[in-house]
């Protein structure tokens, strides 16, 4: 249905002004948080992006979360950075709280499907017959999880 890609979550504004991934190595003075990649497709694709520098990070982290919810929860209380997915940063309920910082991070596909244990299967499939419609994709469009770079 689209792609998404990492980023770096920030505080609106950026105030600890990060300028990108490296200062999450460099800097001593940030309170990191990350996604579980056990538990989490952003985790995952976090620890693929970081390969070998993905343990240091972890330990180096104030907090470790469940998934991007979470993580945005965390950066807008707590947390000066995370790595997520950028979506997190400019759904509706984060964008005037929350900034994203590009990094350079593979473009990765997004999939929806139906879970056999649904509790609406007609609702589920209504979605994603939605979804794959002309407005469905200028929906996915317009929030950037389909997008041209």
């Amino acid at each position: 249905v689209g792609f998404n890609k990492l980023a770096l979550i920030v505080k609106k504004n950026n105030p600890k002004n990060i300028k990108g991934l490296d200062d999450l190595f460099k800097r001593d003075d940030l309170a990191i948080v990350l996604c579980n990649p056990e538990l989490s497709s952003c985790g995952m694709a976090t620890k693929e992006l970081l390969k070998n520098r993905f343990l240091f990070l972890y330990f180096k982290s104030s907090t470790i979360v469940f998934d991007s919810k979470d993580l945005g929860f965390c950066v807008k209380r707590c947390a000066d950075v995370g790595i997520s997915w950028r979506a997190t940063a400019i759904s509706e309920i984060n964008k005037d709280k929350l900034d994203y910082i590009d990094i350079n991070s593979p473009k990765k596909k997004l999939y929806l499907s139906i879970i056999k244990y649904t509790n609406n299967y007609k609702l589920a499939k209504d979605f994603l017959e939605f979804v794959a419609s002309k407005k469905g994709k200028e929906i996915m469009k317009k929030y950037r999880f389909s997008y041209e770079e």
